[in-house]
């Protein structure tokens, strides 16, 4: 039997299923990549290692058009249309796994195939993928397994050939996961983009870029020391009267305010289980951050 023995389609070559395609071609020695299916017969085609050969159509609908494992890299709102798409063809799924690769859904979006004879899961990649990333994405980081027990081996050894790591977890440990994955990621880039438009509104256009060593310091810290010995800035040394020329600072700018605020609190949580500020500081900025109106 040939090294590459595991036949792989993949539905949906976007961003995450560009670097996972990518991977299949250039990288993988267990894995080959069999076919991929987009949202048109120009955007899929059958594979082998001497040529793309197109199909003349934009779905599987027999057996040779799938290999054994078939990845759906869709948008997650795809996912079960594509399954049930799936398990009305005539396609035999007895000897098939069928994987999807969202974060926040679990393997039951996948049903219906299961119910044909398919082995089924979810198997989400913990890290940020843009159109033609490719298969170094996946160097180092940690992907997430929930579903059926019999999917586990060859998912194991997907994810170690891609330099990565796997941790099994159940569908609601999944699902927070992504949560969080949301909050360090995605609000991140929200937030420096906040940082931006306070620089930018006062004419300082590389204020993001003078701000880069405390931020990496700042996140070097998380990983060093935890989140709660990492806090510094006038919350964490209970200045209060920092705290109000803040307030000041924004004027009508309600929405930073709301924000600063609510950041706020949290930061004063974690100043007070670290110890770091006296009963009496810790009252007087909650009842700075509790009000509606800024200081004048």
């Amino acid at each position: 039997m040939s090294p590459k023995s595991t036949s792989v389609s993949v539905i949906g070559p976007g961003a995450l299923g560009g670097a996972v395609i990518d991977f299949l071609r250039n990288k993988s020695l267990l894995f080959n990549l069999h076919s991929v299916w987009g949202r048109s017969a120009k955007d899929s085609y059958l594979y082998s290692t001497e040529s793309k050969a197109q199909p003349l159509k934009d779905f599987p609908d027999k057996d040779e058009d799938l290999g054994l494992l078939i990845l759906i890299t869709t948008p997650d709102e795809q996912i079960s249309v594509v399954a049930e798409k799936l398990s009305d063809e005539k396609i035999d799924w007895s000897s098939r796994t069928v994987v999807h690769m969202s974060g926040s859904l679990s393997h039951l979006e996948l049903n219906n195939l299961r119910k044909a004879g398919a082995q089924t899961c979810s198997l989400h990649p913990l890290q940020t993928f843009s159109k033609g990333d490719a298969a170094d994405r996946f160097s180092g980081i940690w992907f997430t397994l929930q579903g059926e027990e019999s999917c586990t081996l060859m998912m194991q050894n997907l994810v170690t050939e891609t330099g990565a790591h796997l941790k099994k977890m159940t569908a609601e440990q999944k699902k927070s996961m992504h949560l969080a994955a949301v909050f360090a990621s995605n609000y991140l880039v929200s937030l420096m983009n906040v940082v931006e438009q306070i620089t930018h509104s006062n004419s300082i256009e590389d204020g993001l870029e003078m701000l880069n060593p405390i931020i990496l310091q700042t996140v070097e810290n998380i990983f060093t020391r935890g989140t709660e010995q990492s806090l510094s800035g006038p919350i964490a040394r209970g200045d209060e009267s920092t705290v109000k020329n803040h307030l000041q600072q924004m004027g009508h700018d309600t929405d930073l305010a709301r924000l600063y605020k609510y950041l706020g609190k949290s930061a004063l949580t974690i100043a007070q289980k670290n110890g770091r500020i006296t009963a009496q500081e810790f009252d007087k900025i909650s009842d700075i951050l509790a009000t509606d109106e800024n200081p004048k």
